[in-house]
């Protein structure tokens, strides 16, 4: 991480970790707790506002990790072959965890939560990407953009209560939806 000033834009630090190989997402929780998805280690970092590091979360389930959102308190959404949803247990000593799985090959790009609770997800195959939204681990609803394909959608995120960005590398842009 490196700060910088906003009146001169020069760096003021550098915060880094000697166990990052192949840092790919990173998230921010309300307490402000900086969560960073290393895909090389297959591990999610944990660093407080200052940059000290905190803890690291490994799964042996985590197998290409393509992102990651932390969308309330106690709560990490890491984007993969599956969708994996940790939450804090009542005692803070051990993260409680559930799978959200396609019944196809591929794996998830990008993840963002809406305000709902509305888990939104790019899924990417051999042949084609869509948006995929679910609620309580089933799929809501499929977005396939039929007239303008998505050619390597890396992330997503929210931008109001009925709408999403998703960049697209491939196609070099941002593309707008609307889901809701």
């Amino acid at each position: 991480m490196t700060r910088l000033s906003p009146m001169t834009g020069k760096t003021l630090s550098t915060v880094g970790h000697s166990g990052f190989v192949e840092p790919i997402g990173i998230s921010a929780d309300r307490k402000g707790d900086i969560y960073v998805a290393d895909n090389g280690t297959r591990s999610i970092f944990c660093f407080d506002l200052n940059g000290e590091y905190k803890y690291t979360i490994k799964r042996e389930s985590f197998k290409l990790l393509g992102g990651i959102v932390t969308p309330g308190e106690k709560c990490i959404v890491v984007a993969d072959t599956a969708l994996h949803i940790m939450k804090e247990t009542e005692n803070a000593q051990k993260l409680a965890s559930q799978e959200i799985k396609v019944n196809s090959q591929g794996r998830f790009a990008g993840v963002a939560v809406d305000d709902f609770g509305n888990c939104i997800a790019i899924r990417t195959e051999k042949t084609k990407s869509v948006i995929q939204i679910f609620k309580d681990n089933k799929i809501l609803s499929t977005i396939d953009s039929h007239d303008s394909k998505l050619k390597r959608p890396s992330d997503i995120c929210v931008i109001d209560s009925n709408h999403i960005l998703v960049v697209d590398l491939g196609n070099n842009c941002l593309k707008q939806y609307r889901y809701r």
